[in-house]
């Protein structure tokens, strides 16, 4: 949690820590503080997709961190050197922040996936733990500014700093108690010696080692498996080809819905002001009104990846995903064209709660999905979404530049209906754009359900050594007790009879229990009942003449 938490710091704090820097340092230009956002936004850019083919190639998750880090600390010591005369350390230091901050977070969550089991609920929980990060640093980057002119410094070299100390303790932590895998948990002589998968397919026929080197499957166990199995060498490779286009087909859309959730999340903002005409014409009230609306959007991501980590789990195999995903998309679609129609403030929040769940909902399930495809090996796959995010939030904003002083300075102009029809125009173009092409993703994911092979939908991850399908411990004790299998057959039935004994007579107890209650409120009643009775004879008996007692009591 506090990995993530300073990495989604790094990211969405950075430019406007660099930029308050340049302007409290340099000058009070405006322009300055543009040029600068512009360079750490290219570097970052350029930064994700070169994590990609390092990704591919070389680079593992910690040697991605690593890099970042020392990146990040050596350009926050570079800009503490930034003065009028030596402005070039502040573009070279921006660019280089720029370049360390972009991998940063898909490498976390690699990182944490090569240890423990990420599954959907662990990734809402941790999306959920980036969505509270930026939630609270927006507030308090307004208090820093306002008590201390330096906090833009202090941040750029806390950030890495605390995020260096809090991977190493999540790694001595890691390196001492071990995941236990069930490759780890095998003997070491045994895990040794086993060159087979948790499939029965010896590893060297996986299509990673295949494209590598076809000349593996010559060793005499992969002959023998080839021949038991009924199959040829070729036969084996043509499957793995097979099976490796399917990943890349399903990589791809993956990329593009990811494309599209950087354009709905970029969308509102950029058309923020256009949103305030819709609103109304007062300045203040609009800006009331446009703050309460994203306030709700926000509670929507929240709850997003709340029910898409809870919900994704349950869908099973791919083809089940791909369904879920396709219905999410075509919700998230509906949603941003109603978007330009509306012109109050519930309706406008309701429809940007719908389409943030929604957005949320499809991130939890594309890295559950992405984790669950690729196992161990994900890295790749995790900085390709991430890059493909990233340059939808960059189409977005290069799409949408408007003219903000146009329509922002709402006290000193009446909205006529030209400027109206003009703001819901430029709206429709751009929600309707992107609602078509979020329902064309849509119908892309039904067509990979419908016509993709059935190997693919039930496609199962080569070389996951997490996938626990069958308890470790039951393994363990075949292979440590041949009896075993006897002991369990007795002892599972025994146990399940003592505890069928023992609530039977938790049973039994409770219903003696009401019974003995019911009788005593029956003796209760009762005693209630002779008490009124006597109550009335005294009653009755003192009303009665003096001399008429005084007769009773006589003895005859």
């Amino acid at each position: 949690m506090p990995l993530v938490f300073f990495a989604t710091s790094v990211e969405a704090v950075y430019p406007v820590m660099i930029a308050q820097f340049a302007i409290s340092r340099l000058s009070k230009d405006i322009d300055v503080k543009k040029d600068v956002i512009t360079l750490f936004w290219s570097c970052f850019v350029f930064g994700r997709f070169v994590s990609v083919g390092l990704a591919y190639r070389c680079c593992s998750s910690p040697q991605f961190i690593v890099v970042s880090l020392g990146l990040q600390l050596c350009s926050g010591c570079l800009l503490a050197l930034t003065s009028h005369e030596e402005e070039v350390i502040l573009w070279i230091a921006t660019g280089f922040l720029g370049l360390a901050g972009s991998s940063i977070i898909p490498s976390t969550f690699v990182w944490l996936h090569d240890h423990i089991y990420v599954n959907s609920k662990v990734i809402g929980f941790l999306l959920i733990v980036s969505i509270t990060c930026l939630i609270t640093n927006a507030f308090w980057i307004k208090t820093s500014f306002a008590k201390n002119p330096k906090a833009p410094l202090y941040f750029i070299l806390l950030s890495p700093t605390l995020y260096a100390i809090a991977f190493a303790i999540q790694a001595i932590v890691f390196k001492q108690i071990e995941h236990p895998t069930p490759r780890r948990r095998m003997p070491r002589v045994q895990r040794a010696g086993s060159s087979l998968s948790h499939t029965g397919i010896p590893r060297c026929l996986s299509s990673k080692n295949l494209h590598r080197n076809e000349k593996l499957h010559d060793s005499k166990e992969c002959q023998h498996v080839i021949s038991d199995m009924g199959i040829s060498a070729h036969a084996v490779i043509t499957s793995n080809e097979d099976e490796r286009n399917g990943k890349l087909i399903t990589t791809f859309l993956l990329g593009l819905t990811y494309l599209t959730l950087g354009c709905v999340q970029k969308l509102p903002s950029g058309t923020a002001s256009l949103l305030g005409v819709q609103l109304g014409p007062v300045q203040e009230r609009t800006r009331r009104r446009l703050g309460i609306v994203f306030n709700i959007r926000q509670m929507g991501y929240m709850c997003g990846f709340l029910c898409g980590g809870v919900a994704v789990d349950y869908f099973v195999l791919p083809m089940e995903k791909q369904v879920l995903i396709s219905v999410v998309l075509v919700v998230m679609a509906l949603s941003c064209v109603l978007t330009p129609f509306f012109m109050s403030i519930i309706r406008i929040g309701l429809t940007l709660f719908i389409s943030g769940v929604s957005m949320t909902f499809i991130s939890a399930s594309i890295n559950s999905y992405i984790m669950g495809l690729y196992g161990v090996n994900s890295n790749t796959g995790i900085q390709f979404i991430y890059a493909w995010n990233l340059l939808g939030k960059v189409i977005t904003a290069m799409g949408t530049r408007i003219d903000y002083r146009k329509y922002s300075n709402f006290a000193n102009m009446t909205h006529t209906y030209e400027i109206r029809r003009e703001a819901f125009t430029k709206l429709f173009i751009s929600y309707s754009t992107l609602g078509a092409f979020i329902a064309v993703l849509a119908l892309a994911w039904i067509c990979l359900y419908r016509f993709s092979p059935k190997e693919f939908r039930s496609h199962i991850p080569f070389d996951d050594s997490r996938q626990e399908t069958i308890p470790i411990w039951v393994d363990e004790t075949l292979s440590s007790d041949p009896e075993a299998p006897f002991y369990y057959m007795l002892s599972v039935p025994l146990f399940y009879a003592s505890i069928f004994a023992i609530q039977i007579l938790l049973f039994r107890r409770e219903q003696n229990f009401e019974s003995s209650s019911q009788d005593s409120s029956d003796s209760i009643q009762q005693v209630h009942q002779v008490q009124e009775s006597l109550s009335r004879q005294g009653i009755h008996t003192c009303r009665r003449n003096p001399s008429d007692m005084q007769r009773a009591n006589t003895v005859p």
